[in-house]
């Protein structure tokens, strides 16, 4: 098919191959550069919410300090951790429930965690500061104070909120492996896209270029050879005409109206 199209044609022809080819490339180099652009913002996520689980349990650290610092001083300087350590703890839950929104199974621990450290403040670290407050304020023994303490209640909580955090952090890490090495697949895609798309254009162009130019010639060789022939007066050259190219129609009706003519003449 392509040997029977006229010099413009193949042109054409050739042309709008090369740009298909070029428009695909470039798409699929899109989608992969997209998929990889998709993966990085994920994995960016993936750190936000484990520097958030980490300074989460920084705020619970802070809290616990105040708690113990108060209860050995009874200072209220020392309770400031314990203030600031409350609130930055209800910001960072908050953001890191807005980051896993789409994650039932984060969502389901950082309830359980927010439930806990509530408990852990209304049952444990309020009731131990009041009781502080009390104690000194009668001037009575620590006894019932180190009781308290040493029953373990408010420790049992603490470390089932680092155990809550821990979970959440491994889940997060699980993840981020695999949005990581999602993010290398996507890139050596793209690569391999680009690659193997910039061969196949150039693999393209250069069969392109090859037929055209030998279809050219051999056209151009047959144009030739008509009119050497028409010139020495040779008027019966066959000339291929089923192809659409313009040259050799022209030349065909050249010696055919020459042949007339001629017969006319005689």
């Amino acid at each position: 098919m392509f040997c029977k199209l006229s010099i413009s044609q193949k042109l054409y022809f050739s042309f709008v191959a090369i740009v298909v080819l070029i428009a695909v490339l470039v798409f699929s180099a899109y989608r992969g550069f997209e998929q990889v652009e998709y993966a990085t913002n994920s994995n960016v996520h993936t750190y936000q919410v484990l520097s958030d689980a980490q300074l989460a349990l920084e705020q619970l650290i802070n809290i616990e300090t105040g708690m113990r610092g108060f209860v050995i001083a009874s200072k209220d300087a020392f309770l400031e951790p314990l203030l600031a350590g409350e609130k930055r703890f209800t910001e960072e839950l908050d953001s890191l429930k807005r980051l896993t929104a789409d994650n039932p199974e984060q969502q389901r621990r950082l309830a359980s965690l927010g439930e806990t450290q509530k408990r852990w403040l209304d049952e444990d670290i309020h009731p131990i500061i009041a009781l502080r407050r009390d104690l000194t304020a009668r001037n009575m023994s620590d006894d019932e104070l180190d009781n308290r303490i040493t029953s373990g209640a408010d420790k049992a909580k603490m470390d089932s909120m680092r155990a809550l955090l821990a979970e959440i952090s491994a889940t997060e890490n699980k993840l981020l492996v695999e949005r990581t090495q999602n993010m290398l697949d996507a890139k050596h895609f793209a690569i391999m896209i680009l690659m193997c798309g910039g061969l196949a254009a150039a693999l393209l162009s250069a069969i392109l270029a090859t037929a055209l130019g030998r279809s050219t010639t051999a056209r151009l060789q047959l144009a030739i050879d008509a009119a050497t022939a028409i010139a020495n007066g040779k008027l019966d050259t066959v000339i291929d005409t089923s192809s659409h190219d313009e040259l050799p129609k022209a030349f065909d009706r050249m010696q055919n109206r020459l042949r007339e003519m001629i017969q006319q003449i005689s």
